[in-house]
């Protein structure tokens, strides 16, 4: 059904915008990794020219400036 969401603001526009800024403008591809209907979606997003992988934490860590406690 065009136009359907289950959100109660907004229509989740954000995963079109995100998939079109990673293929088309970054040459990347982005991938269900997990959904769970309880839980929610992890998606993980390969762009080129990276050597390395991030985990949800490790990403976290990097965006607040924070470092992993050893």
């Amino acid at each position: 059904m065009p136009g359907y969401s289950t959100k109660k603001r907004g229509w989740g526009l954000g995963l079109t915008l995100t998939k079109r800024i990673v293929e088309n403008y970054h040459n990347g591809k982005i991938f269900v990794k997990s959904s769970n209907p309880t839980e929610g979606t992890v998606f993980r997003i390969l762009l080129p020219g990276k050597d390395y992988l991030l985990d949800a934490e490790e990403a976290d860590l990097l965006i607040s400036g924070k470092t992993a406690s050893a």
